[in-house]
This record gives structure tokens, C-alpha cells and sequence, in this order.
């Protein structure tokens, strides 16, 4: 770590989190000019704020920013919002209307308040998980260290439980009078549930441009689901599926990744 900011910031997070009862922090991020308010447990948090400067997810970021061409005009959906990463910086360059989904209490106060933080009123946040129905549902929440991992599939590692909100995609934006709008970037990751979700969104992914989504094989055979559905799914969607990793976009090995319940990320373009 040769910045002496990450540095500094390591040792106030250390001495925060051991000598006082500070339960949350703000980092920010020259590259994007946006604040993050954090839990101060949380690793995406940590990645931000004293570990990389950004979320280490960035090289996925700055691929996207760089090669779908973000206007003011986009519609852009981000289920899984968690804290707002993607919402934020995918409105750095310009304000596409954002569709923010998150249904965890603390994430959604905290998404809430770093989208206010950081004057963007082009995102409109929804306490909510995407599912198949509307109705409720039981998420289970992982251990503090990392809240991106809570989910609407039982983990080893949840510690308790919440009752959340469930909405259908195609209803949502039905509701909201955007059942008509052309969608440039549909962002996926809810540990696993990924399947269920898109089966809720099926004349919203027919007006998809792209779609970036976390597939995790493993986690769905634990609800009886077969993970190479979920990439019939997108092909007959009309998607042409890429394993999205630091290099760029590679053709991904199917069967491998089936076979070693890999957890990959994937962008779709048409």
C-alpha cells in the first residue's frame, strides 16, 4: 500500500474500532469524487476506505463506465445495491436514472444516506429484494465482517434473520411507469438467488441492452436449483455471456465453472 492516505486511514480504522464505540465511517474516493458511509466492520468498506481506495470490485466499474457509454437519457437497475457502490459510480460521469434494490434495513439507511451524501437525485432507492413474487420473505444475514453477503438463501455462516420485502421486476417498473423504457445496464448480485429474481423480470430483460450478474453455482443447487438454467436463461434471453475478470471480457468455460461450482461474474450484451 504505497498511499500514505490508505495508510493514515488504516490506523484511525484500528483505533476506532478497538478504543471507541464508533459504529460507522466515511471514506471517500478522489477517483469518483463520492463519499461512503460504512459500516465500520464491513469489507466493502474496508476496501474503500484503507485497503485499495475503491471497492475492489473497481476493475468491473471502470470496464463498465468505459465501454457500455453511460448518458443522462440510461436507465440503469442495481439489485443487490448494497451501500450504493455501482448506483454512485455509475452516475459519476453522467445522471442515468438508477433503480437502486436493497433489502437489508442497515444497507438501505446507509445506501440511503450516501446517496443524499452525495447530491444524487438521479437514483431512486427501493427497500426491497427482487424476487420471482411479491409478497415476503426471509433474508438471512451474514456475519459483520461482510454485509454484501446477506441473502435470501441460508448460509453456514448467517447469524439471524429479517423479514424483507419481495417485488417482481416487470411489476415494479409497471407500477412505476417504466415498463416501456428502454434498460441500458441491469447489475445482478444477490448470492444465488440471481435465477429466481430474473424469473420476475422476463418482459424487462426483453428491453436489456446489457446485464452484469454474480453466479454463484453453489449456492443455488442449495435451493434445489440447477445453476446452468440460470445460463440458459440469459442465452435465451438473447445475452451472449462473458466472464468479466481484470483482463477484460473472456469467453467463459461452462462446464468448468459448473463442474468447480466457481463463483464468477458475468457480463450479457446483446
Amino acid at each position: 500500500m504505497s498511499n500514505p492516505k490508505l495508510w493514515q486511514n488504516r490506523v484511525k480504522h484500528l483505533f476506532y474500532s478497538v478504543f471507541t464505540n464508533k459504529r460507522f465511517l466515511t471514506a471517500y474516493v478522489p477517483k469518483y469524487d463520492l463519499k461512503f458511509r460504512f459500516f465500520i466492520k464491513d469489507g466493502v468498506g474496508k476496501d474503500i476506505y484503507y485497503k485499495f481506495g475503491v471497492y475492489s470490485e473497481d476493475y468491473i466499474t471502470s470496464f463498465l463506465l468505459n465501454e457500455i457509454g453511460i448518458t443522462n437519457e440510461d436507465f440503469i437497475i442495481d439489485i443487490g445495491a448494497n451501500i450504493g457502490w455501482y448506483s454512485l459510480t455509475l452516475s459519476s460521469k453522467a445522471a442515468p436514472t438508477v433503480f437502486s434494490f436493497e433489502p437489508d434495513p442497515l444497507n438501505f439507511s446507509l445506501l440511503k444516506q450516501n446517496i443524499e451524501n452525495n447530491g444524487k437525485t438521479n437514483i431512486k432507492a427501493f427497500n426491497a429484494a427482487i424476487s420471482n413474487e411479491n409478497g415476503k420473505h426471509t433474508l438471512f444475514l451474514y456475519k459483520n465482517h461482510n454485509l454484501g453477503r446477506h441473502s435470501l438463501i441460508q448460509q453456514e455462516k448467517s447469524v439471524k434473520s429479517t423479514e424483507v420485502a419481495t417485488v417482481c421486476l416487470d411489476d415494479l417498473l409497471a407500477s412505476e411507469q417504466k415498463d416501456k423504457q428502454p434498460i441500458k445496464l441491469i447489475k445482478l448480485d444477490i448470492e444465488g438467488f440471481e435465477y429466481m429474481a430474473l424469473q420476475g423480470a422476463t418482459e424487462s430483460l426483453k428491453r436489456c441492452q446489457y446485464l452484469l450478474t454474480e453466479f454463484s453455482p453453489q449456492m443455488m443447487r442449495q435451493i434445489n436449483q440447477d445453476p446452468a438454467d440460470y445460463i440458459k436463461l440469459l442465452q435465451q434471453a438473447g445475452f451472449t455471456v462473458y466472464r468479466i475478470e481484470h483482463a477484460g471480457l473472456e469467453e467463459p468455460d461452462f462446464d468448468k465453472i459448473l463442474r468447480n461450482n466457481e463463483q464468477v461474474n458475468f457480463f450479457c450484451r446483446r
